[in-house]
């Protein structure tokens, strides 16, 4: 936002336009929306790691688009672009996180994630601070262009690291999420730990799916041993009561 507002980007721009910045800002929510809601969808047939993957594509096609261009209808689909890829991407990971993460840590590496989440967030806007005394378009160029340089590693990692054990397992594919355990633990496929670990995630695949079944969107809100709809309330809360806490200086 903070980009896309200053005097460098409307000098740049489509002169004499009365497009208010914050409704080029916004295209990008509704990108992350409709990127969320498509995970949702798609994204457990799809699995982890493809759905980090397209929301990597996406989030770079989106970058190059936006620091590529000068007027505002192209910026506006830079933005939508790169919104559907964040909103893949920021569906995944937690997800991804927590079903690879160790159950005594697994709170530890969530906390992280989000720190993580936030440090980036405290640095994009120090960047485009820092790009506000630059002159010429490049003091907007760069500061977009820039994201790449987080998004190609993640682009490359999904690659490298294995998929999720716990959705391998939920879709039938037992040796796959043997191996993943596998190459997570460090230890060979036959190791006790790996089966035991194993097993552990095949209880509770058995255990969600006979609680709510083929998870439709109903299963949601219903009250089950698993406290699904508890669960579901208190998730979308807590991001909304985030956002409608949260004191945003760069919409100002």
């Amino acid at each position: 936002m903070a980009i896309v507002s200053g005097p460098a980007y409307h000098l740049d721009s489509e002169r004499g336009s009365h497009t208010n910045p914050s409704s080029i800002s916004l295209q990008y929510e509704i990108g992350c929306c409709v990127g969320a809601i498509a995970t949702a969808i798609i994204g457990e047939r799809l699995g982890r790691r493809k759905c980090i993957g397209i929301g990597s594509i996406f989030m770079l096609a989106g970058a190059g688009i936006q620091a590529g261009v000068s007027s505002t209808g192209p910026m506006i689909a830079g933005r939508i672009v790169s919104g559907l890829g964040m909103g893949f991407i920021n569906s995944t990971c937690p997800v991804i996180l927590a079903e690879a993460a160790p159950s005594a840590t697994r709170g530890r590496f969530l906390a992280a994630q989000l720190s993580c989440l936030n440090f980036g967030i405290f640095l994009a806007y120090w960047v485009g601070f820092g790009f506000s005394y630059v002159t010429g378009s490049v003091a907007w160029r760069i500061p977009i262009a820039l994201q790449c340089c987080f998004i190609v590693p993640i682009a490359v990692l999904t690659l490298i690291v294995p998929e999720s054990s716990r959705w391998l397992a939920a879709h039938g594919r037992a040796e796959e999420s043997q191996r993943s355990i596998s190459r997570l633990m460090g230890r060979d496929i036959t190791d006790i730990a790996v089966q035991e670990q194993y097993e552990e995630i095949m209880a509770a695949v058995r255990m969600e799916q006979a609680a709510i079944g083929s998870g439709s969107w109903k299963a949601l809100l219903k009250s089950d041993d698993l406290q699904t709809r508890k669960r579901f309330l208190i998730a979308c809360g807590i991001q909304i009561m985030q956002q409608l806490g949260e004191f945003r200086l760069e919409e100002s």
